[in-house]
């Protein structure tokens, strides 16, 4: 297995490399800027670990990466990196399968704040025209609530110009708790000392839902003092909103930095 610092990686097998000239073969045609980060040998029963500079890791079995023979190639798989990012190292380690009991004791007591991506439509009643995306998110917000955690939820709505209580978030909740059937508390100032103390005395399986990030333009220029006290409210992050995860912005990009071996997506 080959991978390179931009997250690329590519399985070939052994066999692959008899019988070649001198000068060898090209394992991975790399971009210009990129380089080959580590090669391992693996059997089926291995996974691979990549880790990056700026904290992210992602698992893979090797199975997951079907071979390659002859051509060469630029990688089948690999991990999505922020900008600047680059992978650092790739370790093998022996498949081991996590038991159901060790995954749901993970959320246990725990508050995990998840950005999720509820830009949704809503029409002059405020009305939601389109709830497909609350509805991706519900299988994330239940493996925490039903592992015994408590969720904090954060989204933005629309591009306001500052704060436009038009594109406020508290008009999705009648929606948001109907496809829940779950009571959802709200935070009207996602910067505020109340929405500390909500956050920290949140109870297992309850559900709070923070103001639209972006009434802060902190958010969209990816602050670190903005994404800091986003991460203080919670024990662990999830990022579920995949639509906006190439943003560079303080609750998508920045907020993971302060969450060293406690995130997700």
């Amino acid at each position: 297995v080959f991978a390179t610092s931009s997250g690329g990686v590519r399985r070939n097998a052994l066999s692959d490399f008899t019988n070649v000239r001198s000068n060898g073969k090209i394992a991975m045609k790399l971009p210009e800027g990129v380089s080959l980060v580590n090669a391992r040998i693996c059997d089926k029963n291995m996974d691979f670990l990549l880790t990056t500079e700026m904290g992210k890791a992602i698992r893979f079995s090797v199975n997951d990466v079907r071979i390659f023979k002859g051509r060469d190639s630029t990688g089948v798989r690999g991990i999505k990196l922020a900008p600047k990012d680059n992978v650092v190292s790739m370790a093998v380690i022996h498949h081991v399968d996590v038991t159901s009991e060790e995954r749901s004791a993970y959320f246990k007591m725990r508050r995990a704040i998840i950005r999720v991506d509820f830009n949704v439509p809503i029409d002059s009643q405020k009305n939601v025209l389109d709830n497909s995306r609350i509805k991706a998110a519900k299988s994330t917000i239940f493996k925490v609530i039903n592992d015994g955690g408590s969720v904090i939820l954060m989204s933005h709505l629309g591009r306001p110009n500052g704060k436009d209580l038009n594109l406020s978030l508290r008009h999705i909740i009648p929606e948001l708790e109907k496809i829940l059937n779950h009571k959802v508390l709200f935070a009207d100032d996602s910067m505020g000392p109340a929405t500390q103390a909500i956050s920290k005395n949140l109870k297992s399986g309850e559900i709070l839902l923070l103001e639209n990030l972006r009434f802060y333009p902190e958010e969209t220029n990816g602050d670190e003092d903005f994404a800091k006290q986003l991460s203080s409210y919670a024990d662990c992050y999830i990022n579920d909103a995949f639509g906006t995860a190439h943003r560079a912005h303080a609750s998508t990009t920045v907020i993971a930095k302060f969450f060293k071996n406690n995130k997700f997506s």
